[in-house]
């Protein structure tokens, strides 16, 4: 009985120790994944952390220490606290290595294009709508297909839609690529926008698809957007949105849209937007002249001002709060 018991604290040593070993590998890998998260996302994966920690630690204290009375009573009590030892240790092991297989597989920057579409092509794969916004982030052309397909079906998942249209915004982003087909783009998100009544989930996916018409830039998606404005059907973070869209498709008919729904429209704030948009285009025409006029020939001034490209336009994936995800 007596080199059991001492085979038994043995054991229990070597848990303390490999349980000690995970729980800082869990820890590190935990609270270095959650740290770019927002702050109440943040605070609550933190007390999930904690808890972890906080359970192991306590059920190996509490082992340790049956283990050591266990000397002085009965041979049984001992064996519990070693074998509740191991236990707490096979619980931290488990724990360490889901966390860590977890991580590694949201890692969607480190994955293959292949892998990414193989993840985003499966309805009920984990954590797709990341790999659908990963694909934006490459501007992946040949995805473009799959995400008019999400969006048209009603049974995926709201993220999964919202996702695929903030993706078509960045792969189409104007210039648009020839190898993809805008016509059938447009044709997608103007549906999502006008077929909105039905979806019950309305309001992300509509947000994501007028911000995607801003950045394809074509003409075409001017009245649609310009129908969202003022509309009993969406909240009013919708329709600045809708706003800003044609402030970035810009042009004749974007400026003469925004002008007509500022005099129709009775919403103060709404107007607001409206106007500062206005006068944002103004200040960008204005601007664009100028730089056409001093690239001229005939330009009076021999050496004109060398001008950096405009910045490239990009917008976060937002919830209808308006926060970023």
């Amino acid at each position: 009985m007596i080199p059991l018991i001492f085979r038994g604290i043995k054991a229990a040593i070597a848990a303390v120790i490999v349980g000690a070993l995970a729980a800082v590998i869990f820890a590190v890998s935990w609270f270095s994944y959650i740290a770019g998260n927002c702050g109440v996302v943040r605070f609550y994966e933190q007390l999930y952390g904690l808890f972890v920690l906080a359970a192991w630690l306590a059920a190996t204290a509490l082992g340790v220490w049956v283990a050591r009375i266990g000397s002085r009573s009965k041979p049984w009590v001992r064996i519990f606290g070693i074998g509740l030892t191991v236990a707490a240790c096979l619980g931290m092991v488990a724990v360490c290595v889901k966390t860590v297989s977890h991580i590694r597989y949201m890692d969607f920057p480190a994955k293959t294009t292949a892998t990414l579409l193989e993840i985003a092509n499966r309805p009920d794969a984990k954590a797709r709508d990341s790999a659908i916004l990963e694909l934006g982030l490459r501007k992946v052309a040949d995805s473009a297909s799959m995400l008019c397909a999400i969006i048209e079906d009603e049974r995926a998942a709201r993220e999964d839609r919202s996702s695929a249209a903030n993706a078509l915004g960045r792969i189409c982003e104007h210039p648009c690529p020839a190898n993809v087909d805008i016509t059938r783009i447009l044709t997608v998100l103007i549906a999502a926008l006008q077929n909105a009544e039905f979806d019950p989930y309305r309001d992300v996916v509509v947000y994501q698809a007028v911000w995607a018409l801003g950045q394809i830039r074509d003409v075409r998606a001017v009245q649609p957007v310009q129908d969202l404005i003022c509309s009993t059907r969406f909240p009013q973070y919708v329709w600045e949105a809708a706003i800003r869209a044609l402030g970035t498709i810009g042009g004749a008919e974007a400026r003469g849209a925004l002008k007509l729904t500022r005099d129709n429209c009775k919403h103060e704030q709404t107007r607001a937007v409206i106007d500062d948009t206005l006068q944002k285009l103004s200040v960008t025409k204005e601007i664009v002249s100028l730089y056409t006029l001093d690239r001229s020939p005939f330009s009076r001034n021999p050496f004109p001002m060398r001008k950096s490209p405009p910045s490239r336009r990009t917008a976060p994936l937002s919830s209808p709060a308006g926060e970023s995800i």
